[in-house]
């Protein structure tokens, strides 16, 4: 489990979306229309909600020679049918841990809870509040799989909601993992892997995955 292995499945999953996304539609095309309210969200107009919560176990591991001091647990629970019960109870999906952007482990509960081709929003929060810089990196990396996980099931990721002060922290651990801005490329909708990040506050943040080749060389660097 690392960081180029999860770049090639998601290239691989961009192969798929080619294939079937047009039955499923791109997120991006429900961007503008699909506003979520600033303050206040009615989870009933999804299908399914995601919960991912982060946080940061410093001196987790704590052993003579080790460089594992903080390790962050990424908890990722599911309400399933939020459409039919707005209050649907959450569902243990998956654990993680990672030190900062580095994966470190993962233990699955059971097949992810969620229907092929559901409508899905995501809910990133922190155990403490305010997320650390190292909840932060693993935060996006979290992200990344469970984009891969979703994308495989042909869901339709409509929004991640995400604190506002850690917008600009995720948008730049995601540019180091191949995820540039939609804005700065030139592609068909259906043949793009989107990440939309949107904060309490209204502000927005749309990435898409980028594969290593498609890169011009003096962005890379």
């Amino acid at each position: 489990m690392n960081q180029k292995f999860n770049l090639v499945l998601i290239s691989c999953a961009a192969f798929l979306l080619q294939g079937g996304g047009r039955d499923g539609g791109s997120a991006l095309r429900y961007n503008e229309r699909n506003l979520l309210p600033p303050q206040m969200v009615d989870l009933s107009q999804f299908d399914n909600v995601i919960d991912l919560e982060c946080s940061e176990l410093k001196n987790y591991i704590n052993f003579s020679g080790t460089r594992l001091n903080s390790v962050v647990k990424v908890k990722v629970e599911c309400h399933k049918d939020t459409k039919g019960n707005r209050y649907a109870p959450a569902l243990r999906y998956e654990d993680l841990w990672y030190q900062r952007s580095a994966p470190l482990g993962s233990k699955k509960y059971g097949p992810i809870p969620i229907s092929e081709r559901d409508r899905v929003a995501i809910f990133v929060k922190s155990k403490l509040g305010l997320m650390s810089e190292a909840e932060v990196a693993a935060c996006a990396s979290a992200l990344v799989l469970l984009r891969l996980d979703l994308t495989l099931n042909r869901n339709l990721i409509v929004t991640i909601r995400v604190p506002n002060q850690s917008l600009d922290g995720l948008v730049s651990e995601l540019r180091k993992q191949n995820f540039v801005r939609y804005s700065e490329i030139y592609e068909q909708l259906d043949t793009l892997i989107p990440i939309q990040l949107e904060t309490d506050i209204g502000r927005k943040e749309t990435l898409c995955f980028r594969s290593i080749r498609q890169i011009p060389v003096d962005e890379a660097d």
